[in-house]
């Protein structure tokens, strides 16, 4: 079978970091984690995603929820409590897509994620609903139960009116 050069030679193989596609893959199961555990409303799951001194912080976005400024956690508890009561009355549909990830060492990595947010609320709800989009710039750190959040950095770019559920 002729290559596109002309020749029959099979190609060299191109170098392949089995290590760093293995993080990359972990990484990228720990983020549809985190979207599907928001989604499915299971809180125990999601705080269990981050490490136990992981940084969370909202304070680049207004909160389209109450208009207030954001937050910086440092206890991923009390961001699930506070990111549960938010959605309480909410539908929701999150997707984190086209991650740049960069593996630090063999326990550190670094991505930064496009995401889009659907969250509808019922006619008359307090707090208003939107299609957002925005990024999620994330350190991972390897922890004896696997990849875990350790810092997470969320920036709402826009939102768009969506209508009650």
């Amino acid at each position: 079978m002729a290559h596109a050069s002309g020749s029959s030679a099979v190609p060299a193989p191109l170098p392949v970091d089995l290590p760093a596609l293995a993080i990359h893959a972990a990484i990228q199961r720990l983020k549809a984690e985190f979207t599907l555990a928001v989604d499915q409303k299971r809180w125990n799951d999601f705080t269990e995603l981050f490490t136990p001194d992981a940084r969370i912080d909202y304070s680049r976005t207004r909160r389209s929820w109450d208009q207030g400024d954001g937050l910086v956690y440092t206890d991923p508890r009390r961001f699930a409590d506070d990111v549960a009561a938010m959605l309480a009355d909410a539908r929701t549909v999150h997707h984190a897509v086209s991650p740049l990830i960069d593996v630090i060492d063999d326990h550190h990595a670094r991505a930064v994620w496009r995401m889009e947010d659907i969250v509808q609320r019922p006619a008359g709800a307090p707090r208003p609903g939107g299609h957002g989009y925005g990024l999620y710039d994330e350190e991972y750190r390897l922890t004896p139960a696997g990849w875990r959040i350790a810092a997470l950095t969320f920036t709402r770019l826009t939102v768009l009116p969506v209508p009650a559920c």
